[in-house]
């Protein structure tokens, strides 16, 4: 089991050297993700018939 768990402890001990670059990639990760996550809101809106937004328009 140890064997299998090395890789991931050294990797996991490179990120903690390196927590401006870990706190860059979440950054990045999290605008990619919401970028996603918003165009899929608007399908389910308008699937749903669920527009309360454009109606502020």
């Amino acid at each position: 089991m140890d064997a299998e768990l090395t890789p991931i402890r050294q990797r996991r001990e490179a990120f903690a050297q390196d927590i401006p670059a870990v706190l860059k990639m979440l950054q990045e990760g999290s605008e990619r993700a919401n970028i996603v996550a918003e165009a899929t809101m608007k399908e389910v809106r308008e699937a749903m018939g669920i527009n309360y937004f454009d109606a502020m328009n």
